[in-house]
């Protein structure tokens, strides 16, 4: 997989046409978004592999025809319909550990039809009339955005109300200051809160003496 991360960024530092590349065309280009998405799914604890797959998923996308679109597109579906969740031995819960890969996939397919539609309509505002087959794709990508709105928009603002819960201590406990008395998270610490605990440490050392 580094490999071809390495040899696809080369081509394209190289301003050379990936769809012109034997490896990408129709057929080998298909197995290997398949292959991807397999990893993906039936091995959520390998991240280094997820993110060597999107790295050359993100590299390709200008040789990704339609077909391929919706086979992510589907992925992305099923996988989001099902159980997004891992339960810890201890009973908590977290999102799965593939989520954020899956997210991911769904955030740039998202930005894609987003470009086609605006295509699609700037062309079709151009010509005199819409034939039925250009209407056909835009249903399907509003069908696309009703869900990316039902799903994907819904777990991005859960992640980053945590996000921010997390980065933005509340009032009181700045106001509270740090008791090095009491127990506490190390994680949780910060630099002042480290100090005190050394500060405590090193005078019961002095009062032993």
């Amino acid at each position: 997989m580094e490999q071809l991360r390495a040899i696809f960024t080369t081509a394209a530092k190289m301003s050379v046409s990936l769809r012109d590349l034997d490896c990408l065309k129709n057929l080998p280009r298909r197995k290997l978004i398949e292959t991807f998405l397999y990893m993906i799914r039936t091995y959520p604890f390998c991240s280094i592999s997820h993110q060597l797959s999107l790295q050359i998923l993100n590299t390709i996308k200008e040789a990704l025809d339609n077909e391929d679109l919706q086979t992510l597109k589907e992925f992305v579906k099923v996988e989001l319909s099902g159980d997004t969740s891992f339960v810890y031995p201890s009973g908590n819960e977290a999102s799965g550990m593939n989520m954020g890969q899956i997210i991911k996939i769904a955030f740039e397919l998202r930005n894609i039809t987003q470009k086609a539609l605006d295509d699609e309509e700037s062309s079709g505002e151009e010509e005199s009339g819409a034939d039925e087959e250009g209407e056909s794709r835009r249903e399907e990508m509003r069908q696309w955005f009703r869900f990316c709105k039902e799903k994907v928009e819904k777990i991005e603002k859960v992640w980053n109300r945590k996000l921010d819960a997390y980065e933005q201590p509340s009032d009181s406990d700045s106001d509270a200051g740090f008791d090095p008395s009491q127990d506490h998270d190390p994680l949780s610490m910060n630099d002042d809160d480290h100090e005190a605990v050394l500060d405590q440490m090193f005078k019961k050392f002095s009062d032993n003496k």
